[in-house]
């Protein structure tokens, strides 16, 4: 189960952005009196919060700057983090994603100059300082300013009362999780085992005649079980794989196994090349050039010889 590592940056990072405009203009070094914000609407020469801004003591009146954020995108981009993580990093591995989005900002006026002049010292003073936002809030990975919109009327009735300006802030957060099981040892992990480490399994009992396909062996149990030795995997047998090569003849020819007939007994061909991938696959049926026993074989596989146990639930 994931946990969160931190608290709520998609909502952090709107009131972040908030509190730093208010201590802008609620600082008498920086913006001059007619602007100054103060947390009393009676006050306070401007309204700055976050939207649906409702202008209790003086409507249409005093600019205002209202911050909200759109939508933000999850992308297809993990960080590891694994230097808190406990001693079994890979139960308590710890992560990271990044999350692009941008903030909007409405800045609003009677006079649209007024509207546009706010905006730009808006804009310059985030561009500016964004550093030190995102080194306060720890979850930004970056942040930088993007735009400043024209002057539009906000509301007109026999003339314009309300000029805005909108300016975008493009900004990027990391969202952090730890990955912890939900209850401690809930499942039994899946694992993935070798059959054989020798790739290949080997006998000197094998008999073969002539005019016959099948490879003999009294010494051998062929099948798919666990119990038979050697065990073949069924996919893997399905697709071919397993092939048998004697020692006895001068050239090594790889003969695929075609067929179980019997725990003992193995039937062989060679595949015939094929025009096409399209084109189904056939066999010549292996015919050796004298009849033998005591014949020393391999049976050789192609591909990693894997099985997995499936994830299950203790007790059950």
């Amino acid at each position: 189960m994931a946990s969160t590592l931190e608290n709520f940056p998609l909502a952090l990072v709107t009131d972040g952005i908030i509190s730093y405009i208010q201590w802008i203009f609620g600082n008498p070094e920086i913006t001059p009196d007619e602007y100054r914000w103060n947390s009393s609407d009676r006050e306070s020469r401007i309204i700055i919060s976050g939207p649906y801004v409702i202008d209790k003591e003086k409507p249409m009146a005093a600019p205002f700057i209202v911050v909200e954020r759109t939508g933000f995108n999850f992308e297809n981009r993990t960080i590891n983090n694994l230097k808190s993580a406990k001693e079994n990093v890979f139960t308590e591995e710890e992560k990271r994603v990044i999350v692009d989005g941008s903030i909007s900002i409405n800045i609003g006026s009677q006079v649209a100059s007024e509207a546009s002049n706010l905006a730009n010292f808006l804009a310059i003073m985030l561009q500016a300082d964004r550093h030190g936002i995102k080194s306060t809030l720890g979850f930004i990975r970056s942040l930088k300013v993007t735009s400043v919109s024209s002057e539009t009327p906000a509301f007109k009735d026999s003339e314009i009362k309300r000029w805005t300006v909108g300016l975008s802030l493009f900004v990027s957060i990391e969202l952090g999780w730890k990955n912890t099981p939900l209850v401690e040892n809930k499942w039994d992990k899946f694992s993935l085992k070798t059959i054989d480490k020798q790739h290949y399994w080997e006998s000197n009992n094998g008999a073969v005649r002539v005019s016959s396909d099948i490879l003999l062996d009294e010494s051998a149990n062929f099948g798919f079980e666990t119990s038979n030795e050697p065990q073949l995997l069924r996919k893997e047998f399905n697709d071919y794989w397993y092939y048998i090569s004697f020692e006895y003849e001068n050239h090594e020819v790889l003969y695929q196994v075609l067929e179980i007939v019997s725990s003992t007994e193995l039937r062989l061909g060679l595949e015939v090349m094929r025009d096409s991938i399209d084109n189904p696959r056939e066999f010549i049926p292996f015919n050796p050039e004298e009849s033998k026993v005591k014949v020393n074989y391999k049976l050789l596989w192609n591909s990693v010889h894997l099985s997995i146990e499936i994830p299950t639930i203790k007790g059950e």
